[in-house]
């Protein structure tokens, strides 16, 4: 009884923190969303009651069987990158203010759940997912400009960062530093959550992609905005370690 009582307990209180990002998210940061896509890319989704739901599902499908102590630095960083990507599915950019400032913020406190939960290595691993994240999208901007942006590097990075700490501390990444693995591990498996991230987002990006050529709705030059599938390949990358 007492176990059943701690995870009732456990699943109001993730309940309680996805109403309140989502509520917070829709007061204060909804009208500067709208804005920041623009007059001219007034769309459906940047409604405030989308931008809202968008937030919630994000977060409904990341925070369970994470750790409790990351679950304020998921919630920040996810409200900031689903927010810059409803913007970006708009008017093709990202933010700094959602993606450097929030984001900022959000990997401040992941960071300080990762080390209060695993130490050192969960900075370490943070760090390892922002770095092989925001190095990768930063190589292709070098070498090809026309490709993406720096809006996605950052976006990358922030998610990279996310992902790497859920993977120090997480429950659903096979053991934690208190089953005695090395920092090596630990570091390795954050590279390889963020690894994941951008296969998959390059796979959903490409495959939309090719159905939005062959339903006309785009042309061969045009540019296809790449946040959303960033985000959708960190949920990807993030559910794949949890089953």
């Amino acid at each position: 009884m007492e176990s059943l009582g701690a995870v009732v307990m456990g699943m109001l209180a993730a309940g309680a923190v996805l109403v309140v990002g989502a509520v917070l998210t829709a007061v204060v940061l909804a009208p500067r969303v709208a804005s920041l896509a623009g007059e001219g890319a007034r769309r459906w989704w940047l409604a405030r009651p989308v931008q809202a739901l968008a937030v919630l599902a994000v977060t409904l499908l990341a925070l369970p069987r994470t750790a409790p102590a990351l679950w304020p630095g998921l919630v920040v960083g996810l409200a900031a990158a689903t927010l810059a990507c409803l913007v970006d599915a708009a008017s093709h950019r990202l933010p700094d203010v959602l993606t450097v400032r929030a984001g900022g913020a959000a990997l401040v406190l992941a960071g300080v759940g990762a080390f209060y939960v695993a130490g050192w290595a969960g900075l370490a691993a943070l760090a390892s997912g922002a770095v092989v994240a925001g190095g990768v999208l930063g190589l292709l901007v070098l070498l090809y400009p026309p490709g993406m942006g720096l809006g996605d590097v950052k976006l990358a990075t922030l998610l990279g960062g996310l992902l790497g700490a859920v993977a120090s501390v997480g429950a659903g990444f096979a053991g934690t530093l208190g089953s005695g693995e090395h920092l090596g591990a630990v570091v390795g498996r954050a590279a390889a959550a963020s690894g994941g991230m951008l296969a998959a987002a390059f796979i959903l990006g490409g495959l939309t992609s090719l159905a939005l050529l062959a339903l006309r709705r785009v042309g061969r030059r045009d540019a296809v905005p790449f946040g959303p599938f960033l985000l959708l390949g960190a949920l990807v990358s993030l559910a794949t370690r949890l089953l």
